[in-house]
């Protein structure tokens, strides 16, 4: 176990190409993967429901999913890509796919509220990227690549206390009690935090970024079931002769 240091790249030769850390790949593959289905899913909410929380939701999945299996590919293939191929999942999977989370989120509220919302949105992800163009420009991440998380984890930090946390407890009171699983996925994923800021390290095979992508998991989990959750309510609401406007209420 390292505590403060990462253990050496798993090196891992296939037909004379030199590629290292096959268990950031496989992991990032499988987050991944499983994001895309729940996009499927959350595709057909939206066509059954036509709903446009539904739709914010389907494409954070596809987004994320895809940034997250390109990141898996990155730190396969670093010793030909480097840091220039850790950008794309920085930007799109680490950026970009959390605005459609503060979308989805926001779609529940009032639609003057929203389309205020959505612009202040859009400026903070814009400042953002703007942001992280200038520590890729103007800092030697090849000396510390952990330095290009700054921008995701600032979108983090600015958009998923709020719109999963006060949001997500919001409407488990006030709509359906599946919204609770948004604020379950903070405490679950809090650690992750911690093991990469601290650089605990159990294993070569099973690092500080594989506990976050067993966490990823389950975390990705819990958003799907909170909007499942959310589509059976809808469901039943509807079978039931009443209608639901945006923010849940019944008129």
């Amino acid at each position: 176990m390292l505590i403060g240091e990462d253990f050496e790249k798993i090196q891992f030769p296939v037909f004379g190409y030199d590629f290292v850390e096959p268990n950031a790949l496989y992991g990032d593959f499988i987050v991944g993967i499983l994001s895309v289905v729940f996009a499927i899913l959350c595709s057909r909410y939206f066509k059954q429901t036509n709903l446009i929380f539904f739709k914010h939701w389907k494409r954070f999945f596809y987004v994320f999913g895809i940034g997250f299996a390109y990141g898996g590919l990155a730190h396969f293939c670093y010793n030909y890509l480097g840091i220039p191929g850790k950008v794309p999942s920085w930007y799109v999977g680490g950026i970009i796919s959390l605005i459609f989370v503060e979308l989805a989120m926001a779609s529940l509220l009032q639609k003057n509220l929203y389309t205020r919302l959505v612009r202040f949105f859009i400026i903070k992800t814009v400042v953002i990227c703007i942001l992280q163009a200038c520590l890729i420009l103007f800092i030697d991440l090849r000396k510390a690549p952990e330095l290009g998380l700054i921008g995701p984890t600032l979108a983090m930090i600015t958009s998923l206390p709020t719109s999963l946390g006060v949001l997500g407890y919001r409407f488990s009171k006030s709509i359906t009690p599946s919204f609770m699983y948004f604020w379950w996925s903070l405490i679950v994923f809090s650690p992750s935090l911690i093991f990469q800021v601290m650089k605990i390290n159990f294993h070569q095979w099973f690092d500080r970024n594989d506990v976050s992508h067993i966490l990823m998991f389950v975390n990705i989990l819990l958003y799907f079931m909170a909007v499942k959750g959310y589509f059976h309510f809808q469901t039943k609401s509807n079978e039931g002769g009443k209608s639901i406007d945006a923010r849940g209420s019944y008129s």
